[in-house]
């Protein structure tokens, strides 16, 4: 059995919640590779382990739409990911919000996970908090890793995860709602041409739907290396 990228989303009730969609996306949340728990943490209100998070998800699913191409095609600049423990460069800050799912939301519990693109494939890599980084958090992840995984199983489990959430809120009369849904349509039906120009543009670092980044010089150059 090969390993992949696993999403498994428990809906739960939660009353205390006041706002509509966080109240119906909130959801116990396990995140895994093959046998590996990304989202094991010890819990420091049970002084002990647990391997899921509970997060109102919608705010997953909009990280992983705005950020669709870059997860799957965008390269690691270095050999080594940014250590958040230094001070950061503005790119390499711009990098950890397009790859790193704590990113999503900076108020959740979320694991230091990084998605990003090798070649034909995705490597999913994620570290461990410190013992003694956030002092104020509640909790801390305590699982690492690194895998190289098959582009297409990684696209269908983030697809999966997408779908799931937005058929969640189906009944949900909200802009952040029908936005989401126009822009997952816009990039579930996007052409093969379409496809190719915005897998070379976030292998450049570019979102191909911001106009304001990309020149006719560039255009032509992202044609061109998307046609290879």
């Amino acid at each position: 059995m090969s390993t992949s990228l696993s999403f498994e989303i428990e809906w739960i009730d939660q009353p205390a919640a006041v706002d509509a969609l966080e109240r119906k996306t909130w959801a116990n949340v396990r995140i895994s590779v093959g046998h590996r728990l990304i989202t094991r943490l010890y819990d420091g209100s049970l002084q002990g382990e647990r391997g899921s998070i509970f997060i109102p998800t919608f705010g997953l699913a909009r990280w992983i739409v705005t950020n669709w191409w870059f997860l799957l095609y965008e390269t690691a600049y270095s050999d080594r990911l940014p250590n958040l423990s230094f001070p950061l460069q503005a790119h390499q800050q711009a990098w950890i919000r397009r790859h790193s799912i704590r990113s999503a939301d900076t108020g959740l519990m979320l694991p230091a996970m990084y998605l990003y693109g090798a070649g034909t494939d995705v490597c999913v890599h994620w570290t461990s908090d410190p013992l003694d980084g956030f002092p104020h958090m509640p909790a801390r992840f305590e699982s690492s890793g690194h895998f190289i995984l098959d582009r297409a199983q990684v696209q269908m489990s983030l697809q999966n995860v997408v779908d799931t959430i937005l058929s969640r809120c189906s009944g949900i009369s909200a802009p952040d709602v029908d936005q989401l849904r126009l822009e997952w349509a816009v990039l579930m039906q996007a052409t093969n041409e379409e496809r190719d120009f915005c897998s070379a543009a976030a292998r450049m670092g570019l979102d191909a739907y911001r106009s304001e980044q990309l020149s006719s010089s560039l255009i032509n150059l992202i044609e061109k290396h998307g046609s290879e």
